[in-house]
Order: structure tokens, then sequence, then C-alpha cells
């Protein structure tokens, strides 16, 4: 087993992933804005979705079966206790394979580590709890073409790293998305649709720079505001229907209010926020957290496991946190 290692939240690199069943696919990740998720483009336009959770099985020093709720694609991370176990490869046995929605180690964990974090991230072939899907758009992509196709309505696209909504930076009408001029894509287009879950809503009122009044018709679960995230509280309030943007930082581009079409929510967890408390406890297992801002996902910034989110100590929570689950 290795040690875990930090990631630079800075960082601005793409992340890939190898299949851990034919052990050659390589897949780019995405990171999704709006919910915090990774995406995974797979290519000839299908699209996955990525799974995190604590798999099913004793912690005893014999059992070596584990399982989860979907049927696993590809392994990202899995790990306990801040250990990585690394996936069996064609030519080389290590910690573990996978078969279906069923995880085999090699070697039975210790009863010691019974009831520490434990969590599998993987792509899978299921029905999200809460989720969104990215596509790739039939067309060229050459720096000239503005014009693409899509199978599922967008939430929003994301063109040479950047992400654009409808109206900013591009429109869509029947399956058609048509780019602005001014920014074709060089690189690649992606478009990333509601898989269930949680979805988005543009809130009524004037985006100005000095407005802060915004009506809804769902409750936000967060919301953005010219691309920070804010949860209610920290950055805006939410009563009746109506959303108070801070009077500090008031929309100048634009506002999308993110809310729970399924059985989700969110969720503010137990625990002291210092700037150096690490641990807190939830009822509901988050799907991702929020962080003064910033979103989170398990194995990326903090660690899931009985009823206990641990915090990665380079990024504990000075203002706020909050949990999606």
């Amino acid at each position: 087993m290795d040690s875990w290692q930090k990631i630079d939240q800075n960082s601005r690199g793409s992340l890939t992933a190898v299949s851990s069943i034919d052990f050659e696919t390589i897949v780019r990740l995405v990171a999704d804005p709006i919910t915090g998720r990774l995406l995974v483009d797979s290519s000839g336009g299908s699209s996955l979705t990525i799974f995190s959770e604590t798999p099913s099985g004793a912690i005893d020093g014999s059992n070596v079966t584990y399982t989860v709720l979907n049927t696993i694609t590809t392994v990202l991370t899995f790990g306990i206790n801040g250990q990585l176990l690394q996936p069996d490869t064609a030519t080389q046995t290590n910690d573990f394979s996978t078969s279906g929605n069923t995880i085999t180690l090699h070697t039975p964990l210790d009863a010691s580590l019974s009831g520490r974090p434990f969590t599998i991230v993987y792509t899978g072939v299921g029905t999200p709890v809460t989720g969104v899907g990215i596509e790739t758009p039939s067309g060229n992509v050459d720096g000239s073409n503005l014009t693409f196709t899509t199978v599922n309505t967008p939430l929003y696209a994301i063109i040479d790293n950047y992400v654009r909504f409808n109206g900013f930076g591009y429109t869509f009408s029947g399956t058609t998305l048509s780019v602005d001029p001014l920014d074709p894509p060089t690189s690649y287009i992606r478009t990333v649709y509601s898989n269930i879950g949680t979805t988005f809503e543009t809130p009524t009122g004037v985006v100005n720079g000095s407005n802060t009044s915004f009506s809804v018709v769902n409750a936000p679960l967060y919301v953005i505001i010219d691309g920070i995230t804010a949860v209610s509280g920290f950055g805006y309030t939410f009563t009746g229907g109506v959303i108070t943007v801070n009077p500090l930082a008031p929309p100048v581009e634009y506002i999308r209010s993110v809310y729970s079409v399924g059985s989700g929510g969110v969720e503010t967890p137990t625990g002291t926020v210092n700037g150096s408390n690490t641990n807190f406890t939830v009822v509901n297992t988050p799907q991702y957290i929020i962080v003064d801002e910033v979103i989170l996902f398990s194995g990326f910034g903090y660690t899931y496991g009985g009823g206990t989110i641990s915090v990665d100590p380079l990024v504990t929570p000075q203002n706020f946190i909050r949990s999606i689950y």
C-alpha cells in the first residue's frame, strides 16, 4: 500500500485514469463545477458516471470480499484509513481485483481498521442517486466550426477548459449547440447534462453588478455567482423564494441556483469550524462537500467512513462546511 498523495487544489492540469478492466483504455477526467463530481470523458460520445461509496463487507481480519452498488468499469481510487490499495493489472498482481460489483482483496484487512474511512471511487454502470453525465458533442473541433449536436440537453458546456452556460458562450435549440463565434473550440468541447439528482435554474432578477435580490422556484442547495460557490449564510440568504446576495459580491455576469430533484439535500456537519479541526460527523452519506467556497469529493479533499468526514489538513474549513447528499 502507498500513502495518499496530496492534491494541489490550485492545479489546473488534466487527470487521467486507466481502465481496470482491460488495463489499457485511457479516460480523461473533468471536474464538474456545478456538482463537484469527477466526470469521465470516454471516446465515441458515450458517458459514464463516477460513484463514491463505502464498500459493503466485514473488516474482520479474514473477509476478502466486498461489494458496491454498481458494476465497476474503472477504479479511480480505493483506500482505507489513508492507505491506497492498488488494483491488479494484466501483468501484475497487486492488492485487489474486481468483477461486476465485487471487489476481492488478496490479503484480508486487519480487524483494527474496522470503522476507519473506507472509500472507493469508480466509474460504474448504474443509476446515480445524485449526479450528472458528460457527452462529447458531434462536430468538428478545428478552431472554426461552431455547430455541434448532442443527444442530451446540456446543463452547460465546457469548451477548452472554460465553463459556458446557454446564452453565455453558446446557444442551444433542439439538439444543436451553437458556439459563440468568438469562442470556437480548438481542443475539445463537452456538454454536461442532468442524470437525475441535481439540476439548476436561473434566478429571476437583474444581473448588473448591484442588484442583490433574485427569486427562484426551487429552494437552492447552493448558488454559483460568477463562478464562486456560495451556501446559505455565506454569500447569500434565502427565504420565501428569494435569494439575497451579499451586497459586497453581487453578480456581474450570471447567477445560477443548484437544487435537488431527487431525495438529496444539504446538511451542516457537526464539528468545530476553526481552521484546524478536520473531523465532522453527518447523518447522511455525502455525495460531495463544500468547504469555504470550494467543492471537494471523497478521496480528493476528504475521506468518509462511518458517519465521519475527515477533511484534508491542507483545506480545513475556516468559515463553513456543507455536505451535499
